[in-house]
């Protein structure tokens, strides 16, 4: 059995969708959706249908007396094998075990089942509020608790347990799925994305072995001739869209770097901070340590980038590293290092040289020494004090 939940405000659509066939004409609806089981809804017919307005309506009072909920209903589909046929009673037992689970039993729900694909399935629409509108069922951990909300109830009615290419939780941690289809894509991933400088390019590659590529908010790899769809991120995080993005521009972080050189590098930093008065200073402490040390553009955004041979990865980025190791961040502490800047004690001018070590430390080029002359006093100017060619004096 396999379970999809999802959670929305349009109840309505809901039970439009669940009853009748999906047509794009509002009139002459056949009814797809076989009622099989209510609670806390009164479910009244009409000619043989139900009267789908009044049960809306139902959840609907409960719904408007509590504004702060955004997504009341909850929309919950169970799925078997093609060659599984369960009884209406079956189903009936399955939705009062998950109404007992979930925290949906003394709230509304209604339950339909449906006949139009190959393999059999129902749906369940229920109301994340009590009956006073109040203390709505949590949705965090939807798709982990119901895997195993699955796997207990094939124990328990006899079920055959059905494989799914998702990713599994053992004891609290994620596990990638592992068979003979998901071994062989991540070995062509890992052997054709070195090679692409886009998406689209790794794409193309992967056109050729015979794979199909689905892109929306993820990605999934596609085997039409056997029918097989697989998620990135169920063969792993590090294969999900926007982590296969990071690798192919370097800026991957694996798991095994993230947990030794990553607190390694973050130590190193803290340990030199506080010695240095410059950025170059830092930079030469830190290529002692094997790091070398520049700064880059990302998203119009400055950062400070790390490399070093062997380290897993091409590089890291100090936003990569968290709060207090960020471009600015360490631009501050070394700042707090410099030297205050010297001022003349009978002209009130500061000293050239101090002024461009104090600009070095807060990573300032000399060009950007041309704007802080807006903000000084150049009458001294006029009374013939040597000066440079900012009208700065100059220090013998």
């Amino acid at each position: 059995m396999i379970g999809k939940a999802i959670t929305g405000g349009n109840i309505s659509g809901l039970l439009n969708y669940c009853y009748y066939e999906n047509t794009k004409s509002k009139k002459d609806k056949n009814v797809r959706g076989e009622y099989i089981f209510s609670q806390n809804v009164q479910v009244l017919s009409s000619d043989g249908r139900l009267n789908l307005s009044a049960i809306a309506k139902q959840f609907s009072d409960i719904a408007r007396l509590n504004q702060n909920c955004t997504q009341p209903f909850w929309h919950q589909c169970f799925s078997f094998p093609k060659d599984e046929n369960p009884t209406n009673e079956l189903l009936e037992k399955i939705t009062i075990d998950f109404a007992l689970d979930f925290g949906f039993f003394e709230r509304q729900m209604i339950a339909f089942r449906h006949y139009d694909k190959e393999h059999h399935h129902f749906h369940i629409i229920a109301n994340r509020l009590d009956l006073e509108a109040k203390n709505a069922v949590k949705t965090s951990n939807n798709y982990y608790r119901i895997n195993a909300f699955c796997r207990k109830i094939e124990k328990k009615y006899g079920l055959k347990a059905v494989e799914i290419g998702r990713v599994n939780q053992i004891d609290g941690k994620e596990s990638p799925i592992h068979n003979k289809y998901a071994d062989e894509l991540r070995a062509s991933i890992d052997a054709y994305l070195p090679n692409a400088q886009s998406i689209d390019e790794f794409t193309i590659m992967m056109q050729k072995l015979g794979y199909l590529i689905e892109k929306s908010r993820g990605i999934t790899f596609v085997l039409p001739k056997n029918n097989i769809r697989i998620k990135g991120s169920d063969l792993g995080k590090e294969y999900s869209l926007s982590n296969l993005s990071k690798k192919m521009k370097g800026e991957f972080i694996p798991n095994f770097v993230k947990s030794s050189e990553i607190i390694n590098l973050k130590r190193i930093i803290d340990t030199v901070l506080p010695k240095v008065e410059n950025y170059q200073e830092f930079k030469n402490e830190l290529q002692t340590q094997g790091y070398s040390v520049r700064f880059v553009e990302k998203d119009s955004k400055k950062d400070i980038k790390f490399e070093k041979e062997g380290l897993g990865c091409k590089f890291v980025l100090g936003s990569n590293l968290g709060e207090g190791y960020r471009m600015e961040d360490i631009q501050k502490r070394i700042s707090e290092n410099s030297p205050m800047i010297k001022y003349d004690n009978n002209e009130n001018v500061p000293i050239i040289s101090d002024l461009l070590e104090s600009s070095k430390a807060n990573f300032q080029t000399e060009q950007d020494l041309a704007k802080i002359d807006q903000s000084l006093n150049y009458n001294k100017i006029s009374k013939g004090i040597n000066t440079n060619k900012w009208g700065l004096k100059k220090k013998f």
